[in-house]
C-alpha cells in the first residue's frame, strides 16, 4: 500500500499525517484545495481519495469503445477507445491532472483526452487525438492561464498542447529517458520536469532550458513541483529523499530524507499555517 505524507519544508518537521491508500495506483494529482488526490491506474480505474482519512471517496472505471486513430508519425490502424455505452474493456490510465480551478480532473487514456466532473467523476468530455501525441504518455500537467497541456512521454519528449484545439505549440527534446513528472509554475510561464536521473526548468512559450540545477549524488527523480511563489523547486526520488532548489540560480536549498520508501508525488498545499508538502511515499503499511 502506499502513505500519504504531510511534511513541512524544514529538517525538523512539526507536522506528519499519514493515511493508507489502495494498491495500484500509477499516477496521481492533487486538488486545487489540498484536500483530495486523484489516482489512476493500469487497470483503468481512477479513485479521487482524501488526504487526511485516506479513504475513497470516489471512483470510476471509464467505459470505452473501440476505435482507430492516426500517429503523429504517420502510422494508420492503431486502436484507440472512445467513451461509450457498448464498453470493450478499460484502457490503462496514463496520466492525471486536476484543472487549475479544481472543478475538473483530466485523464490522457490510450488516444483520448478526457475530461471528468471532479465531483462525480462523470466523463464531461472526451477529446480525441488524432495525431496520436497522446501515445505514450507518463505524465501530464494542465494550466489555466495560458490555456495548456503539456504530456510528458516515455522517450523524453514534452508536449505542449493548446488546451482549447489540442494543436500542438511546442516540443521539448527534454531527457534522456523517460519524463516522470512535469509541472507548472503558478504563472503559467514555466515547466519543470524530471526523468531519472535530471530535473529541469524550461520556457513554455520558446521551449528553452532556462535553469541548470546543482545535482549531487545518486539521482532517481519521480516527481517535481514549483513552490507557489515560484521561487523554489521541489523534486522527490525513488530513495525518499526531497530537495528544494532555488529555481533562478539552481542552487541547492535543502536535501531532506522523509521517507524509507520512494517518493511518488509531491504538491504544495495551505494549512493555514502556511504551506506544506503533500507525499505520497511508497511504504508498506499493514
Amino acid at each position: 500500500r502506499y502513505q500519504v505524507l504531510a511534511e513541512p519544508i524544514c529538517p525538523d518537521p512539526r507536522l506528519r499525517l499519514s493515511a493508507p491508500c489502495p494498491l495500484y495506483v500509477d499516477t496521481f494529482s492533487v486538488s486545487p484545495s489540498g484536500r483530495h488526490i486523484a489516482c489512476g491506474s493500469r487497470n483503468g480505474r481512477v479513485r479521487v481519495i482524501d488526504i487526511e482519512t485516506g479513504r475513497i471517496v470516489r471512483q470510476m472505471r471509464p467505459h470505452m469503445r473501440r476505435t482507430t486513430s492516426t500517429s503523429h508519425e504517420g502510422r494508420t490502424g492503431e486502436t484507440g477507445y472512445r467513451a461509450g455505452a457498448e464498453a470493450q474493456g478499460h484502457p490503462a490510465i496514463d496520466a492525471i491532472a486536476y484543472s487549475p480551478d479544481g472543478l475538473t480532473v483530466n485523464v490522457v487514456c490510450e488516444h483520448a483526452i478526457l475530461e471528468l466532473d471532479a465531483r462525480t467523476l462523470a466523463i464531461q468530455r472526451e477529446r480525441p487525438d488524432p495525431s496520436g501525441y497522446c501515445k505514450n504518455v507518463r505524465c501530464m500537467a494542465v494550466s489555466s492561464n495560458p490555456a495548456l497541456i503539456v504530456l510528458g512521454h516515455e522517450f523524453g519528449v514534452i508536449t505542449i498542447l493548446d488546451a482549447k484545439i489540442l494543436a500542438v505549440v511546442c516540443e521539448i527534446d527534454a531527457h534522456k529517458y523517460a519524463v516522470n513528472a512535469i509541472a507548472f509554475s503558478l504563472d503559467g510561464s514555466r515547466l519543470a520536469s524530471t526523468c531519472d536521473e535530471t530535473v529541469g526548468i524550461w520556457d513554455v512559450y520558446s521551449g528553452d532550458h532556462l535553469v541548470q540545477l546543482s545535482l549531487t549524488g545518486w539521482n532517481r527523480f519521480l516527481c517535481v513541483t514549483f513552490s507557489p511563489d515560484g521561487k523554489s523547486i521541489i523534486a522527490g526520488d525513488w530513495y525518499g529523499r526531497v530537495r528544494v532548489w532555488d529555481a533562478e540560480s539552481g542552487e541547492l536549498v535543502e536535501d531532506l530524507w522523509v521517507s524509507r520508501g520512494s517518493v511518488l508525488f509531491l504538491a504544495y498545499i495551505s494549512n493555514g499555517n502556511g504551506n506544506i508538502v503533500v507525499a505520497a511515499v511508497a511504504n508498506k503499511v499493514d
